[in-house]
């Protein structure tokens, strides 16, 4: 007799029957299926055997529990007047047109401990907002430096042959009539560069 096309498999083993009730049908050995995943979870188990494991608190936990948890975590001990512990590294010079702010540190400071950051956390973000900084001084200046251009080819367009001689006249408005105060306020907002200040002095300029 022929028993060609009979599947003579053997039935799948199902490790949970032989189990006690409690053990089986515990939340924990849900996502198991088969033995190969209850050999992966045992193994996983042990490997943090020994390992230091924390509760994270609850959603609603009050300032002191938090203040326990960020403790436990690593945060620095420490006060305004210490810096509140945390000690960042001054690699080198600050980007170009940075300027230290020690009053807006000294926030962050505060800030960075009282949501629990770590040395090496807090460290990190003060790097980044030093680097974030330099980014936008650069930024800012090379837009400046571009407007100022579109300002300067507006007046060249606008006064022709006259150029030099006209902007000769604000020069001497502002030699004139001009405090030093004056001048370093144009200079460091650059509204002296702007066409309508420009076309304002070559007027005074000219009834000198």
């Amino acid at each position: 007799m022929s028993d060609e096309g009979t599947n003579l498999s053997a039935p799948e083993f199902n490790f949970k029957e032989h189990l006690a009730p409690e053990l089986a049908d515990h939340s924990s050995m849900q996502d198991i299926k088969d033995i190969n995943g209850l050999a992966k979870s045992y193994i996983s188990g042990q490997e943090l055997v020994g390992q230091q494991r924390l509760p994270l608190p609850p959603a609603d936990a009050d300032s002191e529990t938090m203040g326990k948890f960020y403790d436990s975590i690593g945060r620095p001990s420490g006060s305004e007047a210490d810096g509140y512990g945390y000690v960042f590294s001054e690699s080198g010079e600050l980007p170009e047109g940075v300027v230290k702010d020690e009053k807006m540190e000294n926030y962050f400071r505060e800030s960075m401990h009282r949501n629990g950051l770590t040395q090496k956390q807090a460290e990190g973000l003060y790097q980044d907002q030093i680097n974030y900084m330099g980014e936008r001084v650069k930024s800012n200046k090379e837009q400046q430096e571009a407007l100022e251009k579109d300002w300067d080819k507006t007046l060249r367009q606008d006064m022709g042959l006259a150029y030099t001689e006209q902007m000769e006249a604000a020069k001497v408005a502002i030699e004139t009539y001009g405090t030093d105060e004056l001048r370093t306020y144009f200079n460091e907002s650059r509204i002296g560069n702007h066409p309508e200040m420009i076309r304002f002095l070559v007027s005074v300029g000219k009834a000198v």
